[in-house]
């Protein structure tokens, strides 16, 4: 059995204005709290925690599933895979691919925010390379970068991310040595 101790358990906010990065944080740091504090402890005893640190909704949620295997209740893995599916919304690669057109570099924020928020739509839009609005967004994304404009237009997140980071490497001040 797995012993209390001082630290804070996780607590998921179920009135976070983004639910799905919210329950992503809440899944990281239960499973923080299970590789390390709460190691010792059993399936069964992990599904109850993250119950526990779900709350009353998260409660209400668990109630309303069911389960075709009665042990599908005692997995940790299967129960946080319920919840994501339950907190994300079922969507098509068009509204992902909107999404990404639409993304803007954030005046005075680095070149790497604006990447990390490129690579979630760019993921799940799970197109073809050669369709041709998997180019159309790339083109977007791009575009959407506070640079100069390069006169090709790629069609690969990452030659998009490279000729950033560049400009970003060659606007910073140097140290002389």
């Amino acid at each position: 059995m797995a012993t209390a101790t001082s630290f804070a358990s996780p607590q998921m906010n179920w009135d976070a204005p983004d639910p799905i990065t919210a329950f992503a944080r809440f899944k990281q740091k239960c499973q923080l709290m299970f590789s390390s504090v709460l190691k010792d402890a059993d399936e069964e005893e992990k599904v109850s925690y993250i119950l526990l640190w779900s709350g009353e909704k998260g409660l209400d949620i668990y109630n309303s599933w069911t389960f075709t295997k009665e042990e599908d209740r005692k997995k940790p893995a299967i129960i946080f895979e319920w919840f994501e599916n339950q907190l994300e919304p079922k969507t098509s690669h068009q509204i992902h691919r909107y999404t990404l057109q639409g993304m803007r570099q954030e005046q005075g924020k680095p070149v790497d925010d604006f990447v990390s928020r490129l690579k979630k739509p760019s993921r799940k839009m799970s197109i073809s390379r050669q369709h041709r609005s998997q180019r159309q967004s790339f083109r977007s994304a791009y575009l959407g970068v506070k640079k100069p404009r390069c006169p090709e237009v790629p069609h690969r997140l990452r030659q998009i991310i490279d000729p950033c980071r560049r400009y970003r490497d060659c606007k910073k001040p140097r140290g002389d040595k």
